[in-house]
This record gives structure tokens, C-alpha cells and sequence, in this order.
């Protein structure tokens, strides 16, 4: 190093040079601009809102997406709340716990924008009595029922194809009430609102009927699921990424006080505020839950460079100002090239047809570059008006880093090809990756609603319906006896082998004037 440097007499060459000078020379006027630069991005989170609905994996282009609104336009939405009631007894088909299912039924109703609840005790069965069929709900007054009456409800349901594992297990030792709600958000927003009430229903029933499970699933259950899920992982994730910063900043800097380690931990505090509070819009997704590790990641990198050869330039007996501009202009290349590069990596998803994939990208380019910018500007300019660490010279504990470094020269081809082999194993580990877009796996077993949908998959019914819409040539094709043969014949056809589906018939007097007709079938339980 020069000696016009150590004594500080240094001039700017280039107007880059020119630029550092300046962010060492005003630290005040940059540190000001900075904060207020952030204050007013991060403003921008008042506007967050979060969208926990699954449609948002899908761009509004999408045939499928099109198709199940079209549908839903033209009929109704069919959201659900899934009660699972499994008595410890084993069987529900006793007078108590068919009380049970009678009053969580009627209470059921109670649900905000409830449409329809399904049920084995308001299940409409026919009789026939003459020449006149009789409609009544399966099960009525449980309380009083004989046990005659109760052997003969059990039979009844136990062969009744749309009950047995659809609302009701084959052994009878579980069975669901199925509540249809109609929501007017696209986005899955009253969907914690609407598990508040039932989880306040199970509470109440919980209470009353001790020696009964009630399970809570349905595609409701996973919306606010996915919304208290992405709002945990949001903050666990910023906490214990800022942690983990700290504590690198601490062993790595190893500052003998106070000041550099906490100097270094502003910038990511003021860029992990700011990068969500972009003004665009953009809705929070689970996708996105990870982009705040990310950048926090990327924007310690910057500090760190920055403040590791800061204090090497102090230990080599420069003054502080002098320091601070060697170190940014040592690593201003570096740093820039690692921000931009990466930021240009992210801007590649946004070749993705998946919106959440594509604004996780923007967010994290924004992020990366408003970290390059603070670890430039804001750092240097805080470490400008820090005291001076007082810093220790170069110890015997660090020998063994020189130690490593110079062993890895003298091997150096030996360690090319040990890392060649270690990244051809671990690429041929990557065919035993699986994509899996099973929406009920994005929750592990800690979460209710995985475990109360595995335990429905496994001895109830299954969660997956399909819907299709017909347009006949003619209105009064709908219900013609052919038409009618062939939408009976259909589930026997489909083609997910082994499934048994469950089919209802829908039709509305506007569906009829425009042609339509709505048939939904339900593949309830793979047998296969």
C-alpha cells in the first residue's frame, strides 16, 4: 500500500472513485436519505395483504383455472368445512353419538355463508309405501331411537352408496359433515374468520361430549391454514435469520466492541422492512413466505465484505476515513457483480406461468439490490459516525486459516477433483428428487389439518372433486333418457382406476335457459 494512502492524502481518479469519497465524506446527508428511503418503502406494508388461496398458483390464463371459473360463474363455488367426528367407542351409530352428528348438523348451519350441510342424519332417504314414496331424514329424534331403529339406520347407510365413505366410514367408526360455504374473496380472506366460528362449534361440543374427536379439515381448513402458516414462517424466519446473522457477525468479525457487529446488522434490518414495502400491489403467498431469508442472506454477504476489510485497513494503521474508502473501493466490484448476477438469476422465474414464483423473483431482485445500495451507502455511512473499534492485532488463532489456505495451493488438484466427484455425486443424487404437488402435503403432522385429512383419506373419503359442465344441442336434451343413461354410465368409466365416485345431479332453472347442466362427481376413496 502506498504511502500517500497511510497518511490519508488520497485523491479521486475516476469519478467512481469520486462517488466513494463522497459517502465517506457526508455521512449525515446519506444516513438521513437512506432511513427516509426505507420509512417510506416499508410504509408500504400497511397495504400487504395476504393470499392464501390455492387459485394463486395459477396465472389468470390458465385453461384449467378459466374453465373452474367459468363453471363457478355460471353455478356456485364450492368451498367446504370438513367435521370429522370419530367417537372412542367405534361406532356411531348409537343414540348418544347420533345426537352428537343431529345437533353439529343443525349448529352447522350457524357457520358464516353456509349454503348447504351434508350430513348421515339429514341424509333425505326414500321409501316406498304403496304407490307413494316417502322422503324423510334418515335419522330423526336419535335420543329416542329403539335399537331395532338403530340396527336399521346402520344397515340402511352402510349400503347406501352415497353415504358409505362419503359421509360415513364402512365399519361406522367415523363419519363427516360436510359444510358447503360461498365466499365473496377470490383470495381465501374470510376463511380465518369462518374457522374462528368452528373451532368455537368444536370447542362447545368438545366440552360436551368428552369421548369424542372432532377433526377439522376441508378446503376452508387448508386456506386459513395456509394463511397462519405463511404469517408464522414469515416472522420465524426473519427471527431466526437475523439470529443466526448476529451470530456469524460475532464470530467472524470478532470485534472486541461494540459497534461493527451491530453496524453490519442495520442494513438488513432496514432492507428486510423495506423489500416487502414495494408499492405494487403484490399479494404475500406461502411461496413468498421464503423471500425474507433470501435477501437477509444475500445482504449480510455485502456487509460482512464491507466491514471485514474495513477493519483490516484499521488494523494496517489507516485512518477511519481512509479505511472506509479502501474497503468499498476493494469491494465495490465484487459486491456489485454478486448483487446484480444474482438479481438477474431471480429475474429468470419470471419466465414461470406461476404468479406467486414470479413475484417471490421481483421481491428478492429488489431486495438484493436495495441491500448492494444500504451495504454501499448506509453502512460506510454508519460506521463513519461509530466510534472507532478498537480492534486487536492479528492473533495466533487465526494460523490456522493461513495453514489451510496454504495446504489447499500446495493440493490444489487433489482438491479439484475431490470437489468434482463430490458435485457429480451429489447431481446424480438429484434424479431421486420427486415433484409433488399434493396440496395437502405442503403441511406436515403438526398441523391439524394434515392429520385430520390423512386420517379421512384413510378410513373415510377422499378430498379431490371434479366438476363438468354440458352443453347439450338442445335445451330439452338435458334430461332426455339417453343423456340421462349416459351421465349415470360416466363414473363407471373414469379413468382413475379404482375409485369410487359418489354422483349428484344439479339443475338450476337458469342453468336450463342457458343450456347447461352441472354434474359433479366426487372420487371419494381409492380402493385400488
Amino acid at each position: 500500500m502506498s504511502e500517500a494512502v497511510r497518511a490519508g492524502a488520497v485523491r479521486p481518479a475516476s469519478r467512481v472513485q469520486s462517488v466513494l469519497w463522497f459517502v465517506v465524506n457526508h455521512p449525515v446527508r446519506l444516513l438521513l436519505v437512506t432511513v427516509l428511503l426505507a420509512l417510506v418503502t416499508g410504509a408500504g406494508l400497511q397495504h400487504a395483504s395476504i393470499n392464501n388461496s390455492d387459485r394463486a398458483l395459477f396465472a389468470r390464463d390458465n385453461p384449467g383455472l378459466q374453465q373452474l371459473e367459468a363453471v363457478e360463474s355460471r353455478f356456485t363455488k364450492d368451498d367446504s368445512v370438513v367435521i370429522i367426528v370419530r367417537p372412542h367407542d367405534g361406532d356411531v351409530f348409537t343414540r348418544r353419538n347420533l345426537t352428537l352428528l343431529s345437533e353439529l348438523t343443525e349448529q352447522a348451519w350457524t357457520i358464516p355463508h353456509t349454503q348447504r350441510v351434508d350430513s348421515l342424519t339429514n341424509f333425505q332417504h326414500t321409501e316406498v309405501d304403496g304407490d307413494d314414496l316417502n322422503v324423510t331424514d334418515l335419522v330423526s329424534d336419535p335420543d329416542q331411537l329403539s335399537d331395532a331403529e338403530l340396527v336399521r339406520i346402520r344397515d340402511i347407510a352402510l349400503r347406501e352408496p352415497n353415504l358409505v365413505r362419503n359421509v360415513v366410514s364402512e365399519r361406522g367408526h367415523a363419519a363427516t359433515i360436510n359444510v358447503s360455504v360461498v365466499t365473496e374473496s377470490d383470495g381465501g380472506r374470510e376463511a380465518p374468520a369462518i374457522m374462528e366460528v368452528v373451532e368455537a362449534l368444536r370447542a362447545d361440543f368438545s366440552a360436551r361430549y368428552p369421548d369424542v374427536d372432532i377433526l377439522l379439515t376441508g378446503m376452508v381448513a387448508f386456506k386459513a391454514a395456509s394463511q397462519a402458516t405463511t404469517e408464522h414462517e414469515i416472522k420465524t424466519t426473519s427471527l431466526f435469520s437475523m439470529a443466526a446473522i448476529l451470530l456469524c457477525l460475532l464470530v467472524m468479525l470478532q470485534c472486541q466492541r461494540r459497534g461493527g457487529d451491530a453496524a453490519g446488522d442495520h442494513p438488513v434490518q432496514f432492507d428486510r422492512h423495506g423489500h416487502h414495502g414495494v408499492w405494487f400491489g403484490v399479494e404475500i403467498t406461502p411461496v413468498m413466505a421464503g423471500a425474507p431469508a433470501i435477501i437477509l442472506t444475500l445482504a449480510v454477504a455485502d456487509s460482512i465484505h464491507l466491514l471485514i476489510s474495513y477493519q483490516q485497513f484499521l488494523r494496517e494503521g489507516l485512518g477511519k476515513q481512509v479505511a472506509m474508502y479502501e474497503s468499498l473501493r476493494v469491494n465495490a466490484s465484487p459486491v456489485f457483480l454478486t448483487s446484480i448476477t444474482t438479481a438477474i438469476g431471480f429475474l429468470c422465474l419470471n419466465a414461470s406461468q406461476s404468479p406467486p414464483f414470479v413475484d417471490m423473483a421481483n421481491l428478492v431482485t429488489i431486495g438484493v439490490m436495495a441491500a448492494w445500495l444500504l451495504s454501499m451507502v448506509f453502512l460506510p455511512a454508519l460506521m463513519m459516525l461509530l466510534p472507532t473499534p478498537k480492534l486487536a492485532q492479528h492473533s495466533e488463532r487465526h494460523a490456522w486459516m493461513d495453514h489451510l489456505g496454504i495446504l489447499s495451493l500446495i493440493i490444489a488438484s487433489r482438491c479439484w477433483w475431490c470437489q468434482c466427484w463430490c458435485s457429480a455425486g451429489l447431481a446424480a443424487l438429484s434424479v431421486k428428487n420427486q415433484f409433488n404437488d399434493v396440496w395437502i402435503d405442503y403441511f406436515d403432522e403438526t398441523y391439524e389439518v394434515r392429520r385430520a385429512t390423512d386420517f379421512m383419506v384413510q378410513e373415510i373419503t377422499g378430498h379431490h372433486r371434479s366438476q363438468f359442465a354440458f352443453p347439450p344441442v338442445l335445451p330439452t336434451a338435458l334430461w332426455t333418457r339417453s343423456t340421462c343413461r349416459g351421465w349415470i354410465a360416466l363414473p363407471n368409466s373414469a379413468p382413475a382406476a379404482g375409485c369410487k365416485i359418489c354422483v349428484e345431479f344439479f339443475r338450476h332453472h337458469q342453468a336450463a335457459q342457458s343450456r347447461y347442466a352441472w354434474w359433479r362427481s366426487g372420487v371419494l376413496q381409492n380402493t385400488g
